[in-house]
């Protein structure tokens, strides 16, 4: 598989702006919200909801899982709103790119414990087999996926405000921290 062109994701990116409504929200809670009503446009009729679920360590933070009817994009709950914003960027990421996955080798404990983290939401076999082909990092839809969710990120992040609820540390605070006070793609 061939890696997806810079030009290509930024304009992936622009276009997921373009969708959004002025101005941008301020809030995680508010962005990720207009990011979802954005996927449902582009789900082929189907509702997108987002969940949030505490995941087994070393399992996932995130998960697409999409059916005939719906599309699900599970976040980490047990994370800060920044890490819960790239989460569910790099899934949406995995929407819009139409990434579709294999699914050999899906029967591990790691992964049946992440399904079971959705609780009732999906039988778990469903679920395992969708996880399987998300486990292994190398592959050009995962880099693809999560180029994507930095540079979108990036554009919402100036729009987001601050406070104690969003700490600057670990992969979030290197994150805002590299992307320093102002995001590039969107003016107020």
């Amino acid at each position: 598989m061939r890696k997806t062109s810079k030009k290509h994701l930024s304009s992936l990116r622009d276009d997921v702006l373009a969708g959004i409504p002025r101005p941008v929200p301020r809030d995680f809670a508010a962005i990720i919200g207009a990011l979802r009503d954005f996927a449902c446009q582009r789900a082929d009729g189907r509702s997108v909801e987002v969940v949030y679920r505490r995941f087994p360590p070393s399992t996932v933070s995130g998960l697409l899982v999409e059916t005939d009817d719906r599309v699900i994009i599970a976040v980490e709950e047990s994370t800060n709103p920044t890490h819960q914003l790239l989460i569910f960027t790099h899934e949406l990421g995995h929407l819009l790119m139409g990434h579709c996955h294999d699914h050999k080798d899906a029967d591990t404990p790691a992964l049946r414990a992440a399904a079971r983290a959705l609780g009732d939401d999906f039988d778990p076999s469903e679920v395992v087999a969708v996880l399987a082909a998300r486990t292994n990092f190398g592959r050009r839809e995962e880099h693809d996926a999560e180029r994507f969710a930095v540079m979108l990120t990036a554009a919402l992040q100036q729009h987001v405000e601050q406070g104690p609820s969003s700490p600057a540390y670990g992969l979030a605070g290197r994150l805002q921290s590299s992307l320093g006070p102002r995001g590039r793609g969107l003016d107020r």
